[in-house]
């Protein structure tokens, strides 16, 4: 019924929980033509919902809204993928609105600049939180019901003391 496809392993940031800096396979992005083989036989066989990542940051394939596209027009009901926001830029957040993606969750740890970049190395606190609510002011501004936003932070040492303030200033910015 689900499946979790890796569109690509690479990732723009070396997260402090993150196994980047340990890879040691080859680094690159997934075929177009073998996703459409994947969703193809997935979808003969009654897939109902694909993730577009597990470990790499969705939106560095230059495919990704096409991949959504695709798994759409084959039927499959929930399309989603898990992203880091530093690359969902004023380009690239209309393309994944008009994508007919379901669902996107965005991964963000902290809700300090020091904590967050101290976590998420290589990203820019600032730009990162415009990058969330630009996306969010736009689905709004396109009165679109999806996808189906999730805001997730990892609970570890060095965010335990931020969870409350983090779950109060996204209730406060939803724009939903």
């Amino acid at each position: 019924l689900h499946l979790d496809v890796e569109a690509t392993i690479n990732c723009n940031l070396r997260c402090k929980m993150c196994f980047q800096d340990s890879i040691t396979y080859k680094r690159g992005f997934m075929d177009f033509n073998l996703f459409k083989k994947i969703i193809d036989e997935g979808a003969k066989n009654g897939l109902a919902s694909i993730k577009l990542n597990w470990r790499g940051e969705p939106l560095l394939h230059p495919r990704i809204a096409d991949m959504i596209k695709y798994a759409k027009s084959k039927g499959l009901v929930d399309v989603q993928f898990l992203t880091n926001a530093t690359l969902l830029n004023k380009k690239k957040a209309p393309e994944i609105l008009e994508s007919g993606l379901d669902q996107i969750i965005f991964s963000l740890e902290g809700t300090t600049k020091g904590t967050y970049e101290k976590i998420r190395r290589g990203a820019n606190y600032e730009k990162t939180i415009s990058n969330i609510k630009t996306f969010l002011k736009l689905k709004k501004q396109k009165g679109l019901k999806k996808p189906i936003v999730r805001i997730q932070t990892v609970r570890m040492k060095e965010t335990e003391k931020e969870v409350g303030d983090f779950i109060n200033y996204w209730k406060k910015n939803s724009y939903e």
